[in-house]
C-alpha cells in the first residue's frame, strides 16, 4: 500500500475524525468495526440480493433509513440498519448538522468512473463487499481537465490511493468554506460482483 499524500490521513478512533477541521486536511479515513459474524452475514448478502439505489433523509437519530435497510431483507437488514444509524449519528455529530442526505446502494457498476470534484461542504463514503473509493494526491491531479471528457485527470505515473472496504472517508468538497479549487479528487473503483455504497451529506 503506497503512502498517503498530506493532505489525507487515516485514524483509528472516533475522536481524531475531528482533523477533518485542519485547514491542511482534505480527507480523513476511519476503519470501521463491526462483529465479524455480522460482517460476513451482512457481506453475503450484499453479493445475493437484487441491485437496488434508495435515496432519503435523516435525522442524527437515523430516523427513516429502515425504507433503506429493509431492501437488504432478513437478517441482514437489521445489521445494517444498526451500522447505518451508528454512521449517521456519527457524522451529524461531527458537524453539529440535524439533517442529512443518505444514499444506499447495492450495485455492480462504479458510479463515478472518473476523477472529479463533489460540490457539497462534506461528503461520508463508505463501501461494504468491495473496494473502496480512489483518491489522488493534489501534485498528481491535472484540475485542468476535471470535467473535460474523456482527458485523463491523473498525471502519468500518479499513484492512486483507496480506502479500504468497511472504511469511512470524509471528503472535503468545493464547497467548504475556503476549499474553492481544492476538493478531494476521487472516483468510484472498478468493481467485480457486487458491494454496498453509502453516501451522507449535509443538507
Amino acid at each position: 500500500m503506497s503512502r498517503w499524500p498530506d493532505h489525507a490521513v487515516r485514524v483509528d478512533d472516533l475522536a481524531a475524525l475531528v482533523r477533518i477541521y485542519e485547514p491542511t486536511r482534505s480527507l480523513v479515513s476511519l476503519p470501521w468495526h463491526c462483529a465479524p459474524d455480522a460482517r460476513a452475514a451482512l457481506e453475503a448478502r450484499v453479493a445475493a440480493v437484487d441491485c437496488f439505489d434508495w435515496t432519503g433523509q435523516t435525522s442524527p437519530a437515523g430516523e427513516g433509513l429502515e425504507r433503506g435497510a429493509e431492501r437488504l431483507g432478513g437478517d441482514a437488514a437489521s445489521v445494517w440498519l444498526e451500522q447505518a444509524r451508528a454512521l449517521v449519528q456519527l457524522f451529524a455529530d461531527l458537524f453539529e448538522h440535524d439533517q442529512l442526505g443518505v444514499r444506499f446502494a447495492v450495485t455492480t457498476a462504479a458510479p463515478c468512473p472518473r476523477f472529479h470534484v463533489d460540490r457539497v461542504v462534506c461528503r461520508g463514503i463508505f463501501a461494504v463487499g468491495g473496494p473502496g473509493t480512489e483518491f489522488l494526491a493534489e501534485a498528481d491531479a491535472r484540475r485542468a481537465r476535471l470535467g473535460a471528457g474523456e482527458q485523463a485527470v491523473e498525471r502519468p505515473g500518479a499513484a492512486i490511493h483507496q480506502l479500504a472496504p468497511w472504511e469511512l472517508g470524509l471528503f472535503k468538497g468545493e464547497a467548504w468554506p475556503g476549499f474553492e479549487g481544492r476538493g478531494v479528487v476521487h472516483r468510484s473503483p472498478a468493481v467485480s460482483g457486487q458491494r454496498l455504497l453509502m453516501t451522507l451529506d449535509l443538507l
